[in-house]
């Protein structure tokens, strides 16, 4: 049986000001929305593709720590088909970026943003003959 990536579930402190983030950084347009018994929104979902969104869950109270060694989100990673063009975009927005598009172990270019929880997304272009290409086309990481 095949899986595919289905979402990324992520707890946000105002999930209305997050919605709009991930539309005007990055296109995703609103999928769904859970209401509380108050009729306010604690869930929407933004779609990535077809099938894949990101949950954004209300109920977050401070900002997301950065990068320290306890268990739990790490990042989510969007495949983007130009890493430097998507790039240029935040840069553009004064979206904060943890450096340029480099090259990673893995043969793919990659950047790191961060959203306004301080969430952290990975941006990624899939080279040819890279780890994730080679896998994607089902040959073994050793050929």
């Amino acid at each position: 049986m095949q899986h595919t990536f289905g979402h990324m579930a992520i707890r946000v402190r105002d999930v209305e000001a997050a919605a709009a983030f991930y539309a005007d950084m990055f296109g995703f347009k609103e999928l769904f929305r859970m209401s509380d018994d108050n009729g306010k929104a604690s869930l929407i979902a933004v779609q990535i593709a077809n099938r894949q969104f990101l949950e954004l869950v209300e109920g977050g109270d401070e900002p997301s720590s950065a990068g320290g060694p306890a268990a739990g989100f790490l990042h989510i990673c969007f495949e983007t088909g130009d890493v430097d063009a998507m790039y240029r975009s935040l840069q553009e927005k004064e979206t904060f970026t943890d450096g340029e598009p480099r090259l990673g172990k893995s043969g793919s270019r990659f950047f790191f943003t961060r959203d306004l929880d301080g969430n952290s997304i990975e941006f990624v272009q899939i080279l040819p003959g890279s780890l994730q290409d080679r896998a994607f086309r089902g040959l073994t990481a050793g050929a």
